[in-house]
């Protein structure tokens, strides 16, 4: 019975054995995915952020164009609008009966 025992114990060990040998594997190859994992989010990251940091000079270099761009087109913009205030000013001036009178009394 003692030997019938012992088999039966050294049986119960090797398959304990194998199975442990199955889940070392398999920890293993779990340990690999994983760290491909992080390596390809980390890549991903990495390339997020390049991709972000080109984004946001580009839309600095377009907004300083934009407002350089609109400096340029104020001023004559600025100078058409006075240049009719002012005409419009000289023609009132001409045309009110006040000052066509003083310059007939003087």
């Amino acid at each position: 019975m003692e030997e019938n025992e012992k088999s039966g114990l050294l049986g119960k060990a090797m398959h304990v054995g194998e199975q442990l040998a199955e889940v070392g594997g398999e920890a293993a190859r779990l340990k690999t995915v994983a760290s491909h994992a992080v390596e390809d989010a980390v890549t991903e990251a990495k390339r997020l952020a390049k991709r972000s940091r080109y984004a946001a000079e580009d839309l600095m270099e377009d907004a300083a164009h934009r407002v350089s761009a609109s400096r340029d087109a104020q001023w004559p913009a600025a100078s058409r609008s006075a240049a009719a205030w002012a005409g419009w000013l000289y023609g009132w001036r001409r045309a009110t009966p006040e000052s066509s009178q003083k310059t007939k009394t003087r």
